[in-house]
């Protein structure tokens, strides 16, 4: 569960990441906000698990993840996960759903 929680956030912090990153190569965008508005829009954008500095700071939020869980931990664990989702045997669930759900 301690994975899953730090998974989460995880799937936050490159989301984050990816948010900075577009707007850094948008000059458009970068020459009309203030980093002060990028900074309230990322919280207009569900970013919901992210503390202010980690949001401030997601390459640091990043390693944090990996200082707790190792590269070679978590591809066992999301392995695992993959596994549990094949093997599911749930009447009247469709097996498409839930590979179409941890894909997402």
């Amino acid at each position: 569960m301690e994975f899953c929680e730090g998974l989460n956030k995880l799937v936050e912090i490159t989301y984050t990441m990816q948010r900075k990153m577009e707007w850094e190569d948008e000059e458009r965008v970068r020459r009309q906000l203030s980093d002060e508005l990028k900074h309230e829009l990322l919280l207009e954008e569900q970013i919901l698990l992210l503390s202010e500095e980690e949001i401030a700071n997601p390459s640091g939020a990043l390693q944090a993840f990996f200082s707790v869980f190792s590269v070679p931990y978590a591809l066992r664990e999301l392995w695992d996960m993959l596994g549990s989702v094949v093997a599911c045997k749930l009447e009247g669930l469709d097996k498409t759903d839930l590979l179409l759900e941890y894909e997402c």
